[in-house]
């Protein structure tokens, strides 16, 4: 006869089944938390790590109490002007008034917002432009056919006036020639008035995707009246790894593009002129943000950003020539770098044509603050330097 396993208490049984639902249960919840990390990090950055969207978290208007504000009239540095999110700032007088363009907002309600817009009319009090039911305004309220819909990454704008009652924007975004959605191209818009609404061209203007596409426009005209575009190819977007995508090797180039633009300001003219590039690791494998000036004495100012736009290593740092097309003599030198007056990572520089007002962005509270708010400075050119 075979014998038969006893059964086991009531007690024991209990015990088990208990300790068998505790255990359950700390798994699902660490389960939980990580699908809770996991999503907020997608929630608050993007796969290009150049611009963040963070759902459902309410914008500050001031800033944090151990943030202190720079107002030096000495030295012509103030800010952050506008807070808490306005980066790659573009700056436009008109009448005496001021106007600056900024790359997308980020979360809750200003999320779909694709270019932001603020004025002033002393270079000191700014304020970001609202529609009347309180909502943020919209430069750019709609996105054209060669735009990515859904990851349109609208970066870095730059408006110029044509004249009385014209302005062009252009301006960089995701485009729907790749799928990937990490490669933008530079595109244009119009408007009547410097506030917007601007209506974008159904097609892109500049869109070198072999070379890994281009963003960071910047629109100049020169004191005999030609224009120019100056921009940089995302090289890195094609990297092979490491910061920003561009420091393992073999680095590719970032060139720092000049164009010549019809008079309109919508057409191409010639070939491109390379302006500049990195210099490898040291630059962290890319250079970007052009922007140019050109002094009463001749000298022309080629600003721009070195290093990856996300670390403290970022930089306003500026070269000179004789000639708008160069070849342009690089300054040892960053004209701002973190440390400067208190500033982290300090860059996506726009200047004046008069080489003596520029707007900047650089980080509050620190690089893991991840908020890029505007500052304004007022320049000092002697001969081929600059000082603040």
């Amino acid at each position: 006869m075979s014998k038969s396993s006893p059964s086991p208490s009531p007690t024991r049984s209990r015990f088990k089944d208990r300790r068998c639902l505790i255990i359950s249960i700390a798994i699902v919840s660490c389960l939980i938390v990580a699908a809770t990390v996991a999503l907020a990090v997608l929630l608050t950055q993007d796969r290009t790590g150049r611009d963040e969207v963070v759902a459902g978290r309410p914008i500050p208007t001031t800033l944090p109490p151990t943030i202190p504000p720079i107002n030096n009239g000495s030295i012509g540095l103030r800010g952050p002007v506008i807070t808490p999110h306005f980066p790659d700032p573009g700056l436009l007088n008109v009448n005496g008034t001021w106007w600056a363009y900024a790359t997308r907002a980020r979360g809750g309600a200003a999320r779909r917002t694709y270019i932001q817009v603020a004025s002033s009319p002393d270079f000191e009090n700014w304020a970001v432009l609202q529609n009347s039911d309180g909502s943020q305004r919209d430069a750019l309220p709609e996105l054209p056919r060669w735009v990515n819909q859904t990851r349109y990454d609208t970066w870095a704008p730059s408006v110029i006036q044509l004249a009385p009652d014209s302005f062009i924007m252009y301006y960089a975004a995701t485009t729907v020639a790749d799928n990937s959605g990490r490669f933008h191209c530079i595109g244009y818009a119009l408007s009547q008035d410097p506030s917007g609404p601007f209506e974008a061209s159904q097609e892109a203007l500049i869109c070198p995707l072999e070379e890994g596409g281009a963003i960071d426009p910047f629109a100049y005209q020169d004191r005999d009246g030609q224009r120019w575009l100056a921009y940089k190819i995302d090289g890195n977007a094609r990297g092979n790894g490491g910061t920003c995508g561009n420091t393992n090797e073999p680095i590719v180039p970032t060139p720092l593009m000049l164009q010549r633009m019809s008079p309109d300001g919508r057409r191409l003219v010639g070939d491109p002129i390379r302006l500049l590039d990195h210099n490898g690791i040291a630059d962290d494998g890319l250079i970007e943000a052009p922007a140019i000036a050109r002094s009463p004495e001749g000298v022309y100012f080629l600003f721009f950003s070195k290093g990856c736009f996300s670390t403290s290593a970022y930089t306003v740092s500026y070269a000179t020539a004789s000639t708008i097309t160069g070849p342009y003599d690089r300054k040892p030198r960053p004209l701002f770098q973190t440390g400067d007056f208190g500033l982290t990572g300090p860059g996506g520089a726009c200047v004046l044509f008069d080489g003596r007002h520029m707007v900047f962005h650089a980080f509050v509270g620190g690089v893991q603050g991840r908020s890029r708010s505007m500052y304004t400075a007022l320049l000092n050119i002697t001969g081929e330097t600059v000082t603040v």
